[in-house]
């Protein structure tokens, strides 16, 4: 069968046993399927043009209005074609992720590049099955040509390159991109569950991220007329599971409990091995992961916010789809991570979407008024999770929403004297109420039912993952003194919006500390000081990681955060 992609204009010939998402993957056209094909997000929407095709599935018909369905629209992973195909993409937007924010060394930096401090350890690196320390000192020559390095952040959404002078500690470029990978999945589950499924999906998601590191470094040095041969140093930090994906290693021990890592510890490495166009001389670190979940990410975070200089009871938390949380006292060190799902960034949100153009990131209600903030001064087209956050904030204070989560009827929201205008937002259906966002003569963006049910679930886990590391140190969260949050989404939230739907504990506002992408801090740390590789590796040991999924307290405390 030949199955036409537009806009691409793209013919492919396919057969009946895959779907269109299938063969979208196999030809490279980019469909969006966050649940990894699952069926359960919604986000494959295509909209067939001519052609026969398979009877509507289960997964179509919960997702799928009738609307939709009249008019074409299918579940790319969920249709096969049955004779020749012409198939639009519906989400066909290019993509442009929310612009990196300048990263600002601290005040104290002390400058010490690393390729004037002579290495005396290389690892060895096998085919990414083994990866062990050189315990042999290596004299490198030093080349005096090489004046750049470059700092990763690879996330499980986007991935962003920072690009510095080693001479004098400038930053000179940062470039962020879209984590190619997430074709096959929003969150880590997903393409741990992909790539375990053969040594060829292995190959390829290491292939995707590693073109896409690539792409982001030859952009950088063509901005500043760089030669390639004059990067020496590349840093590298992402969570767990990015940072197997990129060396290669296999997940498969990250599927499951106790969630261990096939490699340990701090890896150098020659960059070539991996980037096949650099110099052989560059050299490549990729930052050590704490255990289990708790990636390199946030080892690179806990160097950039210095928290092992601050005093009391520290919190450190990354939030995301798997939000990671550190406590620091006097005495002791613990980190977790907590399966909080994509909600954040959009995956599992009916209208959500990545912080992109387009996107609603603040929300406001004023008497009858609702005033959205949208990222690039567009029509929205959807929600990102700031707006999530700030949309359900503002349900709850003003009573569309009850303490359970759910979106009251309209005969109720009279009664207790919600404003009429705010009410006429209410669509009743038989799946849950609706709250419309926005509306236009096309479309209406909506709140629905179940993606509050999805924030709950997200909030309930990093709050409960807050309060149990809290208890092995005997607190509450009264006694927290500082609570950093760190990730690019820290730049973005109200505070107190966080507070009030209990996202983040109920402490003075001034305790809670937005400091931003501190994962590329850190690694630009890393690669403009050997001082601060040596700090890390100074304390990486100390810290205790907690198996929350193995912790009773845990369990009840999710439970109990689960109402806001």
């Amino acid at each position: 069968m030949k199955i036409t992609f537009i806009p691409e204009n793209k013919l492919i010939i396919a057969n009946e046993q895959e779907t269109i998402l299938q063969v979208a993957r196999r030809v490279n056209i980019p469909i969006e399927a966050t649940c990894s094909g699952q069926g359960t997000c919604g986000k494959c929407k295509v909209k067939i043009l001519s052609g026969r095709a398979s009877s509507l599935s289960k997964a179509e018909k919960e997702l799928l209005t009738q609307e939709e369905y009249g008019n074409g629209t299918r579940l790319a992973c969920k249709v096969y074609a049955k004779d020749d195909f012409i198939i639009e993409r519906i989400n066909n937007k290019n993509v442009n992720v929310r612009k990196a924010v300048t990263t600002v060394l601290p005040e104290d930096f002390n400058l010490m590049p690393r390729y004037h401090q002579i290495k005396n350890t290389i690892a060895k690196y096998d085919n990414a099955k083994q990866i062990e320390q050189s315990k042999e000192e290596t004299q490198e020559k030093v080349d005096e040509t090489c004046h750049y390095g470059i700092a990763f952040d690879i996330g499980t959404t986007s991935v962003v390159g920072l690009l510095w002078n080693l001479d004098t500690g400038e930053q000179r470029g940062i470039k962020s991109k879209v984590n190619p990978q997430r074709i096959y999945g929003a969150d880590v589950i997903s393409r741990i569950q992909y790539s375990t499924q053969s040594i060829e999906n292995q190959k390829e998601l290491q292939q995707l991220i590693v073109y896409c590191c690539e792409a982001i470094i030859l952009e950088l040095i063509q901005i500043e007329s760089i030669h390639l041969s004059k990067v020496c140093d590349v840093v590298v930090v992402g969570n767990t599971t990015m940072s197997h994906l990129f060396l290669g290693e296999s997940v498969e021990g990250l599927a499951r409990a106790p969630f261990q890592s096939s490699y340990q510890g701090m890896v150098h490495m020659q960059a070539y091995e991996i980037f096949k166009s650099m110099d052989k001389d560059a050299r490549l670190i990729v930052l050590p992961n704490i255990a289990g979940h708790v990636g390199s990410d946030i080892t690179a975070g806990l160097l950039a916010s210095d928290i092992w200089s601050r005093k009391g009871n520290i919190i450190f938390i990354d939030i995301g789809t798997n939000g990671e949380i550190v406590f620091k006292n006097e005495n002791k060190v613990y980190a977790c991570s907590t399966a909080a799902g994509p909600a954040f960034e959009g995956a599992s949100i009916h209208e959500g979407m990545r912080a992109e153009e387009g996107a609603i990131e603040g929300v406001k209600i004023e008497g009858s008024r609702i005033t959205l903030e949208v990222i690039g001064g567009k029509e929205p087209i959807g929600i990102c999770g700031s707006g999530l956050i700030d949309a359900i904030a503002e349900l709850l204070r003003i009573g569309v929403l009850d303490d359970t989560g759910r979106i009251l009827e309209k005969e109720t929201l009279k009664l207790i004297g919600v404003k009429e205008d705010i009410i006429d937002h209410i669509i009743e259906t038989d799946k849950g109420n609706h709250f419309i966002l926005y509306q236009n003569d096309q479309r209406n963006i909506v709140l629905t039912q179940k993606d509050v049910r999805e924030v709950q679930l997200a909030k309930a886990a990093i709050y409960a993952g807050i309060v149990t590391m809290l208890k092995k140190a005997s607190l509450e969260p009264k006694n927290i003194t500082e609570l950093i949050v760190a990730g690019a989404f820290g730049n973005y939230i109200k505070k107190e919006n966080a507070v009030r739907i209990g996202l983040l504990p109920e402490i003075p506002i001034n305790d809670i500390k937005l400091e931003g992408n501190t994962a590329s801090l850190g690694a630009s740390m890393v690669l403009l000081s050997k001082k601060y590789e040596d700090e890390l590796e100074s304390h990486i040991n100390h810290i205790e990681h907690i198996d929350l999924a193995m912790d009773a307290d845990f369990m009840e405390f999710y439970i109990e955060a689960m109402n806001f």
